[in-house]
């Protein structure tokens, strides 16, 4: 399998035109990768696709390969960088993306909020208090920053959108690099394929 990088140097192409390619000549070998996916016997798998969400999420061969790969008991996780959600307009931005994925792909999705090891604690449970059911709060928040009526006006629309739709999960607080929160992200994705008592192998 060759690399985007590889892509680009052989097809003289960009950045995102190579992973166009790779990401074409992944649904292409789709199954094949399925079957030695499956030939190694894990627990879990998981697939990281591109960040990029016009050239995976947002084409159709993102949702080919999805269904492609994805087995009985399989869930999106979807990626939140906390830095960009910390401000109201930046966390409903960054939920409005989650549920454009999750109507993308319909499939269960969980939604994480990663890098809260470098934002103050009360930063991530405010903007946790957002997602929550006190909606008011986020409203609030909404109309206290933004610069203008008209943006305050739409960041409002949009959020009561979020609102009336009542589907999207609220992200669980995580830290990749110390760890934090992964516990509680395995107990969601537990709940997701199985549903029942913890793995003995886990225990």
């Amino acid at each position: 399998m060759v690399s985007a990088r590889e892509l680009m140097r052989k097809y003289k192409l960009g950045p995102n035109g190579s992973i166009i390619a790779a990401i074409d000549m992944l649904a292409v070998r789709a199954q094949e990768i399925k079957s030695q996916i499956m030939d190694i016997g894990a627990n879990y798998v998981l697939i990281d696709t591109p960040g990029q969400m016009e050239l995976f999420a947002f084409r159709s061969v993102g949702s080919v390969l999805i269904n492609r790969l994805s087995m009985d008991r399989s869930a999106v996780v979807f990626v939140i960088d906390a830095t960009q959600a910390q401000t109201p307009s930046g966390y409903v931005s960054s939920m409005l993306l989650a549920l454009s994925t999750q109507f993308r792909f319909n499939m269960p999705q969980v939604n994480v909020l990663n890098k809260i090891d470098l934002l103050d604690r009360s930063v991530v449970d405010e903007i946790l208090e957002w997602g929550g059911e006190e909606t008011d709060l986020l409203r609030e928040a909404l109309m206290s920053n933004q610069a203008n009526k008209l943006e305050a006006d739409l960041s409002v629309r949009l959020s009561d959108i979020l609102t009336a739709i009542g589907t999207i999960p609220k992200p669980i607080p995580i830290s990749a690099k110390t760890g934090e929160g992964l516990d509680a992200l395995y107990r969601v994705l537990h709940n997701v394929y199985i549903g029942g008592s913890d793995y003995d192998y886990l225990e």
